[in-house]
């Protein structure tokens, strides 16, 4: 917990800026996305391959396929967060249109009777986490105000270019030699407290993969993988107070930021086929590597009442502003992954995924090599992430030319247990159908990942309550040739 009140206060001091720990989770701790099969199963298909979104996880899944096949995978989300804070609760929803995956595999027959008897190559986009998210908490907070901590910063080192001492939201006391805000001076607090976080953007990766095909017992691949980040965010938090005896009425820090990055990785794996009926595999994620840049803005916005002549009172509007830009590196963990599924011929079939992340792994450097902030964001990192396992379990009804499907997945908490985040687990429900031709395909898939957390509005004592639902729907379209 303290860690994280640090890390709070370090982004409050850059006024907002993006590099913090929450980074080391938004980019990495995703839900499965891709074509509709992949996400009906709740991405549990590590040792089925034959699907251009089960390549992401096993690229080894490329060498099962017979036929060169190319499919579009449109997707539909809806985002809804619940936030309660101080017994207020208010709800925000978020829809977007996107592409979740588009895919292109061919096949090259060797003519061998044994050893490798064919190599496969495909390309594909992959979207792996929508970061569409709006979200709304307000509450009446009669404690304290986010203007302590920001005061208390400002004491410490003074700067004139501070966009809350700009917008006249400090008062020197030439007695004590220090600045206080309206409530200390008043010795009292009493606020509507409002915090809105309106998110959009995406992860997704362009994947160039390699398989082969070794007497259809054991199947191995390999891909290089671009990673592309687009994310953008705009919070707004405000104070304001029905008391007429602040000076202070109401005052708000709208912060924006844009995220970029392209960033690079590999993946390894197998598939080993025991029998007709079992099959397992394995797959390695290299770390990711990624080059951000990042552009920022700050608006402090106030609306204070003056005295004049000692009896009039006039409302004035006092703005303050900051914006910048810079160029850091990120790198996310890698990941391991076994799988385990059991085919029915006629029948159906079961896969069960395994996979283990240590998110303390994470890291960040600054590409101008002033690493004092990183180092602190790094350690905190190692600090109050650890490593996790999820898991994941889907199958499959067949019913001749058509298909059943239904998956659970459970992802672990990134958090360690001193952390209020420690619970904040992530589940996944999911389920669709499939039709088979022999020429061509269709899939639809939904999916809903729920999710319980905790959020800070700027100190321990702000703590709000987030329930979240995304829910997904994808429609896939492929044809075989």
């Amino acid at each position: 917990m303290k860690k994280i009140l640090l890390l709070m206060l370090c982004a409050t001091s850059m006024y907002g800026m993006a590099q913090n720990a929450d980074d080391a989770i938004r980019y990495s701790n995703v839900n499965p996305l891709g074509t509709a099969k992949f996400i009906s199963m709740a991405g549990a298909s590590g040792a089925l391959g034959a699907d251009f979104s089960s390549i992401t996880i096993n690229p080894a899944g490329l060498a099962i396929y017979r036929t060169d096949q190319i499919s579009v995978s449109p997707e539909w989300t809806k985002a809804k967060v619940k936030g309660s804070y101080n017994g207020s609760t208010n709800n925000a929803t978020k829809n977007s249109f996107n592409m979740s995956n588009i895919g292109f595999a061919s096949v090259f027959q060797t003519g061998n009777e044994t050893g490798c008897k064919s190599f496969n190559f495909s390309f594909s986009y992959n979207r792996t986490a929508n970061l569409y998210r709006n979200t709304l908490i307000s509450g009446y907070n009669d404690l304290s105000s986010e203007l302590d901590g920001e005061v208390a910063a400002f004491n410490n080192y003074f700067d004139e270019g501070n966009v809350f001492y700009k917008a006249d939201l400090f008062i020197y006391d030439s007695i004590d030699g220090k600045y206080y805000n309206d409530y200390q001076l008043a010795d009292r607090y009493g606020a509507t407290q409002t915090k809105s976080i309106r998110s959009s953007g995406s992860v997704g990766e362009y994947s160039f993969a390699l398989g082969a095909n070794f007497n259809e017992s054991f199947y191995f691949g390999g891909s290089v993988n671009i990673v592309r980040i687009n994310y953008e965010q705009t919070q707004k938090y405000s104070e304001a107070s029905d008391d007429e005896e602040f000076d202070l009425q109401s005052y708000s820090v709208t912060d924006y930021f844009q995220s970029l990055g392209r960033g690079l990785n590999m993946k390894l794996g197998l598939i080993y086929w025991l029998n007709e009926n079992v099959r397992f595999g394995a797959a390695f994620h290299t770390p990711t590597i990624i080059d951000m840049s990042d552009d920022y803005s700050t608006r402090v916005e106030s609306a204070v009442w003056y005295t004049t002549n000692g009896s009039t009172y006039e409302l004035q509007q006092q703005t303050g502003k900051s914006r910048g830009g810079f160029d850091w590196n990120l790198t996310l963990p890698g990941k391991f992954v076994g799988s385990a599924a059991f085919v029915f011929p006629n029948i159906g079939l079961v896969d069960v995924d395994c996979e283990v992340i240590d998110y303390s792994a994470t890291s960040m450097e600054s590409d101008d090599g002033d690493d004092d902030n990183m180092d602190l964001v790094n350690n905190a990192i190692s600090d109050i992430y650890h490593t996790t396992v999820n898991l994941r379990i889907g199958g499959e009804l067949s019913l001749n030319a058509l298909a059943l499907r239904a998956g659970f997945g459970y992802y672990g908490s990134p958090y360690v247990s001193s952390e209020a985040n420690k619970s904040a687990n992530q589940q996944v429900y999911s389920l669709g159908l499939g039709w088979r031709g022999p020429n061509a395909y269709f899939d639809f898939g939904y999916n809903i990942a729920a999710k319980k957390e905790k959020h800070f509005l700027y100190d321990a004592s702000t703590m709000a309550s987030l329930n979240s639902k995304q829910s997904n729907v994808v429609f896939t379209i492929g044809f075989k040739f």
